[in-house]
């Protein structure tokens, strides 16, 4: 999958995590909730660019999340109300409906 279908690192996004604004907080990347773009491969490209790591060496994105549920969950909806986080590999990852995903750095 091309990177740059995902990674488009915008500032213009709202978001919050508990409170906390993302707006201009950490790396983002942009998926196509239209069911075009897979946000389980944006997630897991995001995470690989941001730790300078390759994907394959990342841990499994099941083991977090389930990648298909995730997909169809965005796939289905446009809502910018629907916000999903999760941890994964180091980073608390907040996906949007809308199409962005976020990362805060854990630690």
């Amino acid at each position: 999958m091309d990177k740059e279908s995902f990674h488009d690192l915008s500032t213009e996004s709202s978001a919050t995590l508990d409170g906390t604004s993302l707006a201009a907080e950490g790396p983002k990347a942009i998926f196509e909730p239209d069911g075009s773009g897979s946000t389980a491969e944006a997630v897991v490209s995001l995470v690989a660019e941001t730790g300078d790591r390759d994907p394959l060496e990342l841990p499994p994105l099941y083991d977090a999340v389930d990648p298909e549920a995730l997909d169809r969950l965005c796939a289905r909806t446009s809502d910018s109300e629907l916000r999903v986080s999760f941890e994964y590999a180091g980073y608390t990852v907040l996906v949007e409906g809308t199409g962005i995903v976020h990362l805060l750095d854990d630690e």
